[in-house]
């Protein structure tokens, strides 16, 4: 906040709501540097920011606003001055080039379609943000059930090290963190990974669980549903449960585990 009298003092515009800011000083920071924004209160500011008004006969605020977003990274590296801070000054900003629809209806159509997808992305980012939310409460609520009774997670599992010793011809499987189960010539393309001799390669069975202990940290952990049968690297850890009404809870502690990793 800043008084009357220091406003006057310091000979400070207000600037009304609704005023494009951009920072001018400090740009040799990648958090500063391209930053911009539109004022939602009526305010006044420092050295450190500029206000830009737009002559709006040529160019809209908003436009304006779109087009620093896009190019305030690569301007605030290539046209900004000075040996301790790099920064702009009013003769550098009006030497900005900038390439803009000559039709303001142009130019207001494009910013209604960036403004909406913004507004989207937003959207879905609380929507993410709230369901991590829900889903951390009931991972709390159902895995602090029964807490008085202590088990450990080996009494429910049993690994499995089956060996493709003869050398049949299975499909070579691969762990996408997302899609679970996958044919690893559609994992890596035309890239082969899996070698010609695979006696060494583990057979897995529809049903089975297996994981890449190297990348359990992004979720490389998954059931055999859509196979019936195929063959794993070595490298892998396969599993199954002992118990089959322990399925579902099992395979969500691990998903818990890896949630936390």
């Amino acid at each position: 906040m800043i008084t009357e009298d220091g406003r006057k003092n310091a000979n400070l515009h207000i600037l009304p709501k609704g005023t494009l800011l951009i920072a001018i000083t400090g740009l040799e920071a990648a958090g500063t540097r391209g930053s911009c924004a539109i004022l939602g209160i009526k305010a006044t500011t420092n050295q450190s920011c500029m206000a830009l008004i737009p002559n709006t006969e040529k160019v809209t605020r908003d436009f304006l606003y779109n087009w620093y977003l896009k190019i305030g990274q690569e301007y605030g590296i290539k046209y900004t001055q000075g040996t301790k801070q790099q920064s702009y000054n009013i003769d550098i900003l009006k030497k900005l080039p900038i390439k803009i629809p000559q039709s303001i209806e142009e130019q207001n159509k494009i910013t209604e379609l960036l403004t909406l997808m913004e507004q989207r992305i937003k959207f879905m980012e609380k929507n993410i943000s709230n369901r991590k939310i829900i889903r951390k409460f009931y991972i709390n609520k159902f895995y602090s059930e029964n807490k008085d009774t202590t088990n450990f997670l080996g009494d429910f599992i049993k690994q499995l090290n089956i060996k493709n010793k003869t050398n049949e011809e299975y499909e070579v499987l691969s762990i996408n963190n997302k899609k679970g189960f996958v044919k690893q010539k559609d994992q890596f393309g035309e890239h082969e990974v899996a070698s010609s001799d695979k006696h060494n390669y583990k057979i897995i069975n529809n049903g089975n669980y297996a994981y890449n202990p190297a990348r359990i940290n992004v979720g490389s952990i998954a059931r055999l549903d859509e196979f019936e049968n195929g063959i794993i690297s070595p490298m892998y850890i396969m599993f199954n449960i002992k118990n089959q009404c322990c399925q579902v809870k099992i395979f969500n502690t691990f998903n818990h585990l890896v949630y936390l990793l």
